[in-house]
C-alpha cells in the first residue's frame, strides 16, 4: 500500500493520535522525530508506520481525516480500504482533494480528461528544490475509488474561494 503521508526524514506515516496534554509553547526540536513520533502542531501526533497494513485493529476509529494527500497516490484503493477497515460501523472518512479540472488546466502537454496521469512540479523550501510527482484523475474515478472501497458518499463540496474572516 503506498504510503499515506512521510515525515521529513521520508519514513511513511499513517494515522494520528489526540494527545490529552495540554497545549505548551512549541520549542526548536518539536519537528524532530522522538522515539518513533512526531509532533504536529501543539497537541497532535503523528505515528511513522508499516506501509501496510495500519498498525490499528479493525474499527479503532470514529474518524480518518485524509486532508490533501490522496492526490500523491496513483492507486488510492489500496490506502481507502485500510481507512475504512480501520473505522468504526457508520464512521466518518473526512477528506479533501485536489479539483481534477485543476490539475487538468496546468499540464502541458494536456492529457485526456479521462486518463489518470502524473505530472511533477519542483517545489522550493529553504533553497533546496524537491520534484512533488501528483496524479491527478478525473471525478468519476475519484467517487469510484471511494465507492469501491465501502464509502457512502454523503457531502461532496466545491470550494470557490476561501471564505472570509468574520471581523469582529
Amino acid at each position: 500500500m503506498p504510503a499515506a503521508g512521510k515525515t521529513a526524514n521520508g519514513r511513511p506515516v499513517h494515522g494520528g493520535e489526540t494527545s490529552h496534554a495540554p497545549p505548551r509553547a512549541p520549542t526548536s526540536h518539536d519537528a524532530r522525530p522522538r522515539a518513533g513520533r512526531v509532533t504536529l502542531g501543539l497537541t497532535r501526533r503523528l505515528r511513522p508506520a508499516p506501509a501496510d497494513p495500519l498498525p490499528f485493529a479493525d474499527g479503532a476509529f470514529d474518524d480518518v481525516v485524509a486532508s490533501l494527500l490522496l492526490h500523491y497516490l496513483e492507486d488510492w484503493g489500496p490506502t481507502l480500504a485500510e481507512m475504512r477497515r480501520v473505522l468504526r460501523p457508520g464512521g466518518r472518512l473526512i477528506a479533501s482533494v485536489q479539483h481534477p479540472f485543476v490539475d487538468y488546466v496546468i499540464q502541458d502537454p494536456r492529457p485526456s480528461y479521462f486518463a489518470t496521469a502524473s505530472y511533477t512540479d519542483a517545489w522550493t523550501f529553504g533553497g533546496r528544490s524537491f520534484p512533488m510527482t501528483f496524479w491527478r484523475r478525473p471525478l468519476h474515478a475519484m467517487t469510484g475509488a471511494f465507492t469501491t472501497a465501502g464509502f457512502r458518499l454523503a457531502v461532496m463540496c466545491f470550494v470557490v474561494e476561501a471564505p472570509r474572516a468574520a471581523t469582529a
